[in-house]
């Protein structure tokens, strides 16, 4: 009996450890991503605003990107998952899949033929610094349609991915309205008066890492408007 209970009692040390490790992985990532966002950020900032980068920033986001690297190694491995991009998605049933992904493909291809088609006509890059600009503002507007409506059209497409209640719902989507107002606004001020190479700068780095730190800042929504499994998500 007593190897036996001291084997149970190893388990449950070993499984209280793994919990432990489980849970420092996911803050160590999200806190990892959100730091590299607003290092990126305060770098082009400091380029734009005073001709000089911050000295640090790229040592600090080559740490980063290795932290982020080996630390999702080992949350990929614990979960049984591969790294790849359409990890989100692939959290979502088939059907979501399906749908995220065709009206992704659309958009994308009639963006990419039509700004596409104009620079190469017109020769002129203008059409392509809009582009952002365009797609936030018709993901907003689709978005704000959805909300004077009464509805939340993120929540087709992510419900099965962040289970919230309706009230949860709306008031993610209207922050993710003013959010792409906002870096649609921001994108024309930078194309328009600091440059093309502020605005590459702009267009590789921060806006992706923007759309990170905004996802990981609404963490404490998600978990305010949770809802267990078999819930019923318009309670």
């Amino acid at each position: 009996m007593s190897e036996e209970s001291s084997a149970r009692g190893i388990v449950r040390f070993a499984q209280s450890v793994d919990r432990g490790l489980a849970v420092l992985e996911k803050q160590l990532l999200a806190w990892a991503i959100i730091l590299m966002a607003v290092n990126t950020i305060a770098n082009v900032c400091a380029r734009l605003g005073f001709s000089s980068s911050l000295f640090f920033s790229e040592e600090l986001n080559q740490f980063l990107i290795v932290l982020v690297t080996f630390v999702g190694t080992s949350a990929a491995a614990r979960q049984g998952r591969h790294i790849r991009m359409s990890a989100l998605t692939d959290l979502l049933g088939i059907a979501h899949r399906r749908r995220m992904f065709a009206v992704m493909q659309v958009i994308t291809a009639v963006v990419v033929v039509i700004f596409g088609g104009l620079t190469l006509i017109l020769r002129d890059d203008t059409f392509v610094k809009m582009k952002p600009t365009i797609l936030y503002c018709l993901f907003a507007g689709i978005l704000g349609f959805g909300l004077l409506r009464g509805q939340s059209y993120l929540k087709y497409l992510m419900d099965e991915l962040i289970p919230m209640r309706d009230e949860g719902w709306m008031k993610f989507t209207t922050r993710f309205v003013v959010f792409y107002l906002a870096l649609a606004a921001l994108n024309e001020l930078v194309w328009r008066v600091y440059g093309t190479d502020a605005w590459v700068n702009f267009r590789t780095f921060v806006l992706p890492l923007a759309n990170f730190g905004f996802v990981m800042a609404q963490v404490p929504l998600f978990q305010r408007y949770a809802v267990s499994d078999g819930s019923n998500s318009g309670a």
